[in-house]
């Protein structure tokens, strides 16, 4: 490579060699002159010696000794890399550049996001870059070497986007929060606590962990499967809980119970007890299985009406669109740019967001579900009193609340009055004219009660053509006037009982007002006495109960 004034950068991975190092105890001087260099076709490189370690040759660079190379060697933080530079006149001809989470505070790497390091200016064109590889997770890197001018852009273009991907996620975690605790709804938390496990993932996996703390960085990076799986499982655990699967599809939730043990047994378990490639391994197997179980999960419950379930597939279907860019990124099928090296980020970001709304669209479904419920409720507590002919309060109801209007006119010193109507030769108008004619009459009676009454009396059917008004804070005088208006009403109504002729009916009523230590069943049976005086004087009529 010709790297002269204005070069921008140059994605290395495609030309690299490589060689397999079977004891790890090679200097640079035996890797540079060993023999059975092979050439790197994408992410084929496969190393199933637990001791070796692996050697890359990236090829040779005459720089432009007035500005400054930079090497980014992987994206991701490796325990150990060692870039060799050539360098005329050092010893062993190579200058080594130390990097990765396991060389403590030796590392040569510069504070950056990603694994970089910056090359000597006066390389020895005469011989290649040299890269020592030894990391339990990621087999091969990705190296690109930047110019000055590139990687200072490079570098303000990747903190802008970082910034935003963890400001989104960081955003969400807290508005969350804060609706979780004011909820108390357990979707909320599962999502808070997935959201900040894939955060601290991504943070560790790619490095901005380090900028904050150098020593955080160490402890966690080699526990980045248990990250990994912890994200994950908390993943899986928020479907279940989101879309409810335990209740609506129980085939599924036990997939998913099983995925997850899958997760704490094979993944973490052996990466506990010391085999990180053999876990390694293990995640990539389980997690091809658990993106589409969760998808199909998401699918399932949208055919089943649940419609905060379609933010929830597609917040799944982008963060997997991302983490498949990246990966395709790294077996070389996509080329090295701010999106592919990033989309992973991206996804888990918009993935937030989406998720975010899928719980809001789910508190909004569940509210308007509440309130569906709560008014058939009330229309069921309204038919449980009312009487489907006519309209008015039933029987049931009138007993209880006359109890309780009763005992508040008392404690109050209120006066409250009711009505008692009966339909005058009401059988003999349905011997008459029939049944439904006499139905007829009913319901205009329920029809003129309610149309007659003042706000806050309350009518009800006593049983068969009998009737009743409540009339609280009512003395005799206002309830006179309210039963003469019932009697005046039906009085005036004409019934069609057949193709030429009409039918009236009249109404006797009786009308008493509450006495001093009188109970509901005494006021009801005065006014009861009163409507029958009114019968007996020839009825429609209103007759005051003394």
């Amino acid at each position: 490579m010709s790297v002269t004034a204005g070069f921008a950068s140059r994605d290395l991975a495609p030309h690299m060699d490589y060689l397999l190092d079977p004891k790890g105890d090679w200097s640079v001087q035996q890797a540079a002159e060993a023999r059975g260099w092979r050439p790197l076709a994408g992410f084929t490189l496969k190393n199933d010696q637990p001791d070796a370690v692996t050697w890359f040759r990236l090829g040779r660079a005459s720089a432009d000794r007035h500005s400054t190379l930079y090497l980014e060697i992987c994206t991701h933080q490796p325990k150990n890399a060692t870039v060799y530079a050539p360098v005329k006149g050092a010893p062993g001809g190579y200058i080594g550049l130390k990097a990765g989470w396991g060389g403590g505070g030796e590392n040569d790497e510069l504070g950056f996001i990603s694994t970089v390091v910056a090359l000597p200016r006066d390389l020895d064109d005469s011989r290649p870059l040299l890269l020592r590889w030894d990391d339990p997770f990621i087999t091969e890197p990705r190296p690109v070497l930047y110019g000055q001018d590139a990687f200072l852009t490079m570098s303000w273009n990747t903190a802008a986007l970082k910034f935003a991907i963890y400001g989104v996620m960081a955003a969400m975690i807290l508005y969350n929060l804060v609706i979780a605790l004011f909820l108390r709804d357990r979707a909320y938390f599962m999502y808070v606590l997935y959201m900040f496990a894939m955060l601290l993932y991504q943070a560790v996996v790619r490095g901005e962990i380090k900028i904050i703390s150098f020593n955080a960085y160490q402890a966690l990076y080699p526990m980045v499967l248990l990250l990994s799986t912890t994200t994950a499982v908390l993943g899986m655990q928020f479907a279940r809980t989101f879309l409810t699967t335990k209740i609506n599809l129980p085939r599924l939730d036990k997939a998913l119970l099983l995925l997850m043990a899958l997760f704490l047994t094979l993944v973490a378990g052996m990466d506990l007890l010391g085999f990180k490639p053999q876990a390694n391994t293990a995640s990539f197997l389980i997690t091809p299985l658990m993106i589409p179980t969760v998808l199909g999960a998401a699918c399932l419950r949208i055919r089943q009406g649940f419609g905060a379930a379609r933010y929830f597939f597609l917040a799944w279907t982008v963060l997997s669109l991302g983490v498949l860019a990246y990966l395709l990124y790294g077996l070389g099928y996509l080329p090295s740019s701010m999106l592919t090296v990033h989309a992973a980020g991206l996804g888990a970001a918009a993935e937030s967001v989406l998720l975010s709304l899928a719980l809001a669209d789910r508190i909004r479904g569940l509210r308007v579900d509440r309130e569906a419920l709560l008014e058939r409720q009330r229309g069921l507590a309204h038919q449980a009193v009312t009487d489907e002919l006519t309209g008015l309060y039933n029987k049931r109801y009138l007993l209880g609340d006359l109890k309780e209007s009763v005992k508040r006119a008392a404690q109050g010193g209120q006066p409250l009055s009711v009505a008692l109507f009966d339909v005058d030769h009401f059988k003999r108008f349905n011997d008459s004219f029939g049944h439904p004619k006499g139905d007829e009459v009913l319901a205009a009676m329920g029809h003129d009660i309610r149309g007659c009454v003042r706000d806050g009396d309350k009518g009800c059917r006593y049983g068969g053509e009998e009737f009743v008004v409540i009339l609280p804070m009512a003395g005799l005088d206002q309830a006179l006037a309210v039963a003469e208006r019932v009697r005046g009403a039906i009085a005036r109504r004409r019934f069609a009982v057949d193709a030429d002729q009409w039918a009236s009916v009249t109404v006797s009523a009786g009308v008493a007002c509450l006495r001093a230590g009188e109970n509901a069943a005494e006021l009801l049976d005065r006014a009861d006495k009163a409507l029958y005086v009114a019968k007996r004087a020839g009825r429609d009529r209103t007759v005051v109960a003394e």
